[in-house]
């Protein structure tokens, strides 16, 4: 796996760890925006979305902008 691969897992892996019910919300905002400043570069935030619905479940889908969970089908 190339190191720059490594580095964007591990920082999944590091954010994930950090979500829970108080900030997950807050998350969601944050994804949203990055995915607007950042449209061609969503993979990470895709493994995070992934994540969080196994965590949190799919009614937390409605908090992302109707662009990202275009990403997500």
């Amino acid at each position: 796996m190339p190191e720059k691969y490594k580095i964007e897992a591990k920082l999944v892996e590091n954010i994930f760890g950090q979500i829970n019910e108080d900030n997950v919300k807050r998350t969601y905002k944050i994804i949203n925006y990055s995915v607007k400043i950042r449209p061609f570069e969503v993979e990470s935030f895709l493994t995070l979305v992934s994540l969080i619905y196994t965590k949190f479940g799919a009614e937390n889908l409605k908090y992302f902008s109707d662009n990202f969970r275009l990403l997500l089908r």
